[in-house]
């Protein structure tokens, strides 16, 4: 038997029809594209599970939902295989140096802006490294290279924040969420039909964004979210494929027997490749987001003493037409600085948790949430806050906010409390703000590319001391136990 690490293996077809010769061909291929997709979702299997339970519980990156649905259609339009002599020796070689140049790369990126790189979700980019890793080691490097447009899409759409932003941009509609992933499909159609001829190429695209968009005005209000996108962006999209390459297609019997052609490549590299997916699975346990909210009185805020100043609408276009986000106003204290407290009501926890490490206050530099494990503070309980130090411009207000998760009856609520950095200043907190693409990812690449320190900065124990007496006055007012725990 062979044991040497590499195996030479001509090329294979995506999809090869069976010409004379071709079965053999397709019976060596489907039992290595089985096993390449139970390393696919074994290597990331906590993280498979917590997009479709949070999709299914109501959250809005159901983009994610359909992703691997849509990567599937794409791929069926690589029908030929790629020229040249497939040198598995050398798909080993580059497929090493890409997946640890990448895997550090997000490693010390995740490091250096953990805040941001939870709301990109950058280990999602892990995903789809070792994916193209595996298609390099298991079809051949040229498969990787020549499918650069599946790689494209799938880069666009593997991070679900610009989804929830261009989403944000249009109204934040479920309706209008619903319609982009129909677009998405779309797209994917248009990408699979690079066999097919302009003509049914482009007629099987607007086929299918006319489907997707006219289901999801007549099903959406009837259906979930998640039903309706796996709709009109998963089955739509597959059936409309089909029928494009129909005229291509042919069925190919595979034997059980065909699995006996693993045997043909290296046991050693197949272990290797085992060892390193259960190295990832392992390495990417559960995103810990805030699932559960003490619960509080339903009328905290009266009890507080609380009184609504403002009100934020922009939060509607990113976590549903349900959600408030309102601003109350905090009195003045003598020698103190000002503050107010920020509060997002929704129903929907999932949508809420979407945003969890969001930052809606205006910052010069990427700043990071930090817990606080104090028996003063309610459970799940972070700061952050702006460098003062590090500000230039003046007219700038500098912040410390303390937030946490709380269930107020039938609603789930994010609630802020903000002080002013500045003592003295009469200034009140600044206004929270709509997310943009330029604060979540620009600024953040420009102040990242120019190697700025990552200092957090000096915070007055003043504005500390009325930061936490007013998280005090809440939770007295809540009848929530100091630490209690999550329900």
């Amino acid at each position: 038997m062979e044991t040497s690490l590499v195996t030479p293996v001509r090329p294979l077809s995506l999809a090869e029809a069976p010409s004379p010769g071709s079965i053999a061909v397709a019976r060596r291929y489907w039992p290595r594209l089985a096993v390449f997709a139970i390393l696919s979702f074994a290597a990331y299997a906590f993280a498979i599970a917590d997009i479709l339970g949070d999709a299914l519980a109501g959250s809005r990156v159901v983009v994610l939902l359909v992703l691997p649905i849509l990567i599937g259609v794409i791929a069926s339009g690589y029908r030929q295989a790629p020229r040249g002599v497939s040198d598995t020796e050398s798909d080993w070689i580059v497929a090493g140096v890409a997946g640890i140049g990448g895997f550090t790369g997000i490693y010390l990126l995740r490091n250096r802006m953990p805040t941001l790189a939870v709301q990109w979700q950058l280990d999602l980019w892990g995903v789809l490294l070792w994916i193209a890793c595996l298609v390099a080691v298991m079809f051949g490097v040229r498969y990787v290279v020549r499918m650069w447009q599946l790689w494209l899409f799938a880069v666009c759409c593997i991070s679900p924040l610009p989804f929830l932003l261009t989403a944000a941009a249009f109204g934040g509609s479920d309706t209008v969420v619903a319609l982009l992933t129909a677009v998405l499909g779309a797209t994917a159609v248009f990408l699979a039909g690079r066999c097919a001829s302009w003509g049914r190429r482009l007629s099987a695209t607007l086929v299918c964004v006319a489907s997707g968009s006219a289901l999801t005005v007549l099903v959406g209000d009837h259906l979930s979210l998640a039903a309706t996108v796996l709709l009109v962006a998963g089955i739509v999209p597959v059936v409309v494929t089909v029928v494009m390459l129909l005229r291509d297609a042919h069925l190919v019997s595979t034997a059980s027997s065909a699995w006996s052609d693993m045997l043909h490549r290296s046991p050693l590299s197949m272990l290797m490749l085992i060892l390193v997916a259960v190295t990832l699975l392992l390495i990417n346990p559960p995103h810990a987001r805030s699932q559960y909210a003490a619960a509080v009185a339903a009328d905290w805020e009266q009890r507080a003493g609380l009184v609504a100043d403002a009100d934020f609408p922009f939060i509607t276009r990113y976590i549903g037409a349900d959600a408030t986000f309102v601003r109350y106003r905090v009195p003045a204290e003598d020698g103190m600085p000002t503050a107010a407290i920020d509060v997002i009501t929704t129903e929907r926890l999932p949508a809420l948790t979407d945003f969890d490490d969001s930052i809606w206050y205006p910052s010069s530099r990427p700043i990071e949430y930090q817990s606080v494990k104090r028996e003063s503070m309610p459970a799940g309980a972070r700061v952050i806050h702006s460098n003062a130090d590090a500000t230039t411009d003046a007219a700038d207000t500098d912040w410390y906010a303390v937030t946490w998760m709380w269930k107020s009856g039938d609603n789930y609520q994010r609630v802020t409390v903000i002080v002013n950095q500045a003592p003295k200043s009469e200034a009140p907190p600044p206004n929270p703000a709509a997310l943009s693409f330029l604060d979540t990812s620009i600024k953040p690449a420009l102040w990242l590319a120019r190697q700025q320190p990552n200092a957090a900065g000096h915070v007055d124990p003043l504005v500390v001391a009325r930061a936490d007496a007013l998280v005090k006055r809440l939770m007295n007012a809540s009848k929530v136990d100091p630490g209690g725990a999550d329900r």
